[in-house]
């Protein structure tokens, strides 16, 4: 009987092994965008086959894995917010099916991302350091003079994933090799975007982390503080100040990001309470931009993409379903990631979207 059981855990185990090679074979190669998309398309553009190939391989790599099933009360956040978004746009005209696929495949991207127990997530993380430096020093590609790394053409998104790395790496509390090396490395890469946003989130994880293991040194504490504090007031006034000049003004560009928010969340004011509650349906914002600025361009502000498109409660019940699968454990990583890139299109960045909650499903197995 002992031996029986001995075979079946080792048939197990080696099941196991096998599927997690698979997916992280996958995810490595779904993340090196410039080997299989074309140049010509945007980076973070919405691809709904890619959602339904990383959806499908987080079901299989569950089910494969021995968890086929989930509780009711674990599952009725999710059931629910999913429900909403199908019965939403059911009893709306002209709803767009691609776009209600968007956000149920969005969805579960989150939660099956969150539900997976993969043990090689820092192997992942690794990857996407050590490829983007291949792809940063090596094998160059430049957007507008910036960086872009293994990405096609956004240089923000590669980025957001390089800072990804970093926030997954010191948030962990395994301790890995050439952890360090490698954080300065991925922070090099991302001085190299010329993202404000997304180089002062890594630079803000990795001081939080310092501080945070030397907070019982008080005389340390007394310095890094107020120079931290300091550090913020005198930069944020010049990085604010460049940030809006460049993208304020609509009249010189209607592509930029000030206007399309400003005239979105204006549209979303001027709505009847009904579509206020409820949205105007999925991927209208996107529809209001194009005709706004005649080219379809992401709103770059995902929490008002929510809002308008799915309203309040929708809002809501996607903050329900994170909350409820998280417990908010663990949260200063993820959610300083999902702060910035609600301004980068993460909403419209599967990749991204599946990695961030991975690594947070990774985070609280530990």
């Amino acid at each position: 009987m002992n031996d029986l059981r001995s075979v079946q855990a080792e048939c197990a185990n080696n099941n196991s092994s096998w599927t997690e090679l698979l997916f992280g074979l996958l995810v490595s190669f779904v993340i090196i965008e410039r080997l299989y998309m074309n140049v010509t398309i945007t980076s973070g553009t919405y691809n709904n086959i890619l959602s339904i190939v990383l959806t499908i391989s987080l079901i299989l790599f569950l089910f494969l894995n021995g968890r086929d099933s989930f509780s009711i009360e674990e599952t009725k956040p999710f059931v629910l917010l999913i429900g909403f978004v199908i019965l939403e746009n059911a009893l709306l005209i002209n709803a767009d099916i691609n776009e209600i696929g968007r956000y149920v495949l969005d969805i579960s991207l989150m939660w099956f991302a969150l539900k997976i127990e993969f043990r090689n997530t820092w192997k992942i993380m690794y990857f996407i350091i050590i490829a983007g430096a291949v792809f940063t020093f090596v094998w160059p590609n430049y957007a507008d003079g910036r960086i872009t790394g293994f990405l096609t053409t956004s240089p923000t998104n590669f980025g957001l994933l390089e800072t990804m790395a970093i926030g997954f790496l010191i948030s962990s509390t395994r301790e890995y090799k050439l952890k360090w090396p490698l954080i300065l490395l991925a922070l090099t890469e991302i001085y190299l975007t010329y993202s404000r946003s997304i180089l002062l989130v890594a630079i803000a994880l990795v001081l939080y982390k310092f501080i945070s293991d030397n907070w019982q040194h008080k005389y340390l504490r007394y310095i890094m503080v107020p120079s931290l504090i300091i550090l913020i007031a005198l930069s944020a006034p010049t990085i604010i100040s460049k940030v809006f000049s460049i993208r304020s003004d609509g009249n010189a560009s209607t592509t930029t990001r000030v206007f399309l928010i400003q005239h979105l969340f204006g549209e979303f004011l001027h709505s009847t309470i009904l579509a206020k509650m409820f949205g105007h349906g999925a991927g209208k914002s996107y529809l209001f931009i194009q005709e706004l600025v005649g080219s379809k361009l992401p709103p770059h502000f995902d929490v008002l993409v929510w809002l308008y498109d799915c309203g309040i409660v929708g809002f809501g019940l996607v903050i329900n379903m994170i909350v409820k699968a998280t417990k908010m454990s663990k949260f200063v990583f993820p959610v300083s990631m999902l702060a910035v890139g609600i301004f980068h299109n993460l909403l419209f960045f599967p990749v991204g979207l599946m990695l961030l909650f991975l690594s947070w499903g990774t985070l609280l197995n530990e």
